[in-house]
């Protein structure tokens, strides 16, 4: 059996050897995501405000937990690595437009049997909620970075 030896005289520096890394933002928003996710949701559907009539084990959880699980920690770790390369006014811009269109997604997955908002819920809650749940959570993240 033949084996492969480096030569003696090579004037390159062997590579180093690439190891994963991760950053603690990486983990820690992503998580942070879920835990503020699943207890707004259960604070607001508690008290009546909407509920999820489509949802994964509903005989077990009151939520959405796909949604609170997947798709918000998701979309908030790739918001943040967005927002990471603009400038002041851009940011804001791109949070109050993002808050726009996920209040108007919320309404459209209304539509589609997702959600039931009560009688007292206004569309512009979700606007402020999700533009206060971004920029909080954009605090985070560059305080943890």
């Amino acid at each position: 059996m033949n084996t492969a030896k480096p030569l003696k005289n090579l004037s390159s520096p062997p590579l180093p050897k690439k190891r994963f890394s991760y950053k603690r933002e990486h983990i820690a928003i992503p998580l942070l995501a879920v835990i503020i996710g699943t207890y707004l949701d259960l604070y607001f559907v508690s008290i009546g405000m909407y509920s999820f009539p489509k949802r994964l084990f509903p005989e077990i959880f009151t939520i959405n937990i796909a949604f609170t699980l997947i798709i918000l920690p998701v979309f908030t770790y790739l918001m943040m690595i967005i927002i990471m390369k603009m400038n002041l006014v851009q940011r804001w811009s791109f949070l109050v437009l993002t808050s726009i269109v996920i209040a108007c997604i919320e309404r459209l997955s209304e539509s589609y049997g997702f959600f039931i908002h009560s009688d007292q819920w206004k569309h512009i809650y979700s606007f402020f909620g999700y533009l206060f749940y971004m920029f909080g959570m954009w605090r985070c993240f560059k305080w943890i970075k």
